[in-house]
């Protein structure tokens, strides 16, 4: 076995930010202001707003009379349902499987909104384990859910070890805590916290972060 990649979803392996604009564009009808406002309001102080709370806010913009506790029943499916995976990013898991790899998902989240995108992603098909902290009750940083995963794809944490996520906390100083190697996939550009360690390796592709790993684990060998 090459070595362990544990990846995030949200934002990492699947753009989040372009589901949820695809989502609002059709709750609003094309209404570009309730758009514009709606994607505004998915998020606070820089992190996703909990969904009770974004739901309400829906609920109220665009007029809607259906109870809160009805949408939020409704929303994995209406939500996760529209999770795709990009073929090249498909193709790169691929590749680190046939390379000797095993692939875990590691995903913090509620248990059952995760699995619907899973399963709209066919995502149990292309790596061998998902995790989700909804179902375990710890979170990421907390190194038990990455040794979870590891367990779950037939590893551990005691060879080479690679996590590729987009949050700069729960995946990347959760690696640091595991002794693996940090990989940010940095979809939207942002700024890497001043006051944070820097990653290992930065990129806008998920496809092309699983191909680096591939190549150094090959090539170079990175420290685990």
């Amino acid at each position: 076995m090459q070595g362990l990649i544990l990846v995030d979803l949200d934002e990492t392996l699947v753009d989040r930010d372009a589901v949820v604009r695809a989502w609002v564009h059709d709750a609003a009808e094309g209404d570009l202001t309730d758009v514009a406002w709606l994607v505004v309001h998915d998020r606070v102080n820089g992190r996703v707003r909990d969904r009770e709370s974004f739901l309400s806010g829906v609920a109220e913009r665009l007029g809607w009379l259906t109870p809160v506790e009805e949408l939020l029943m409704s929303w994995p499916s209406a939500f996760g349902s529209r999770y795709r995976i990009d073929p090249s990013v498909a193709a790169a898991l691929a590749r680190a499987r046939t390379g000797g790899f095993r692939v875990a998902v590691v995903s913090n989240g509620d248990a059952v909104r995760q699995r619907a995108k899973v399963e709209a992603m066919g995502l149990t098909d292309l790596v061998d384990a998902v995790v989700i902290s909804g179902e375990l009750g710890v979170r990421k940083p907390d190194p038990r859910i990455f040794a979870a995963a590891a367990r779950a794809a037939g590893s551990d944490l005691s060879g080479a070890t690679w996590v590729l996520g987009d949050d700069p906390v729960a995946d990347l100083q959760g690696a640091r805590s595991i002794g693996a190697t940090a990989v940010w996939v940095n979809r939207a550009g942002r700024p890497w916290p001043a006051d944070l360690p820097r990653p290992d390796a930065e990129f806008a592709d998920p496809a092309v972060a699983l191909d680096h790993v591939v190549d150094a684990a090959g090539g170079s060998g990175l420290r685990r």
